[in-house]
């Protein structure tokens, strides 16, 4: 295998990219509105696939610690709202998932989710103060990516 050579489209002290979306249940956010002290974006490419559901759901059992830091989490695929509600139903998770169909949030980011290479690639980006502080994006090799990544 060749080696792997992330790209973001942004950078570490950048400001992070504004967007409005609508999650799951129909509502508009907009990410310069959202108060908090930090805030986890985590791209993945589909609801209900094995990795996906994986990464998920070890953020749903982390999901106090990681509160408790003063973070909010936003999970974002090309998903529609109606399969977002189906898969935060089915595994309970205390977080709110963006629905970007037409790839708008994923391609201002630099994150792959509609590509065939996607489906092995998990991008997280951690903002402080409305800047990148972090940003993470590597293949799938173990379970609890997206947590090691915090």
């Amino acid at each position: 295998m060749p080696d792997y050579k992330p790209h973001f489209k942004i950078q570490i002290g950048d400001t992070a990219v504004n967007f409005k979306a609508t999650i799951q249940d129909g509502s508009i956010i907009e990410l310069n509105k959202i108060k908090s002290k930090w805030i986890v974006l985590f791209f993945y490419p589909e609801d209900n696939t094995p990795t996906c559901t994986k990464e998920a759901c070890n953020l749903r059992d982390h999901f106090k610690i990681i509160k408790d830091c003063g973070a909010i989490i936003f999970g974002i695929s090309p998903d529609t709202e109606a399969k977002h509600q189906k898969f935060i139903s089915k595994f309970s998770l205390p977080y709110d998932l963006i629905a970007d169909v037409n790839h708008e949030i994923s391609s201002a980011y630099g994150c792959l989710l509609y590509t065939s290479d996607a489906a092995d690639e998990r991008s997280s980006v951690d903002l402080g103060g409305r800047r990148i502080i972090k940003t993470k994006k590597q293949q799938t090799k173990k379970k609890n990516i997206l947590l090691s990544n915090l």
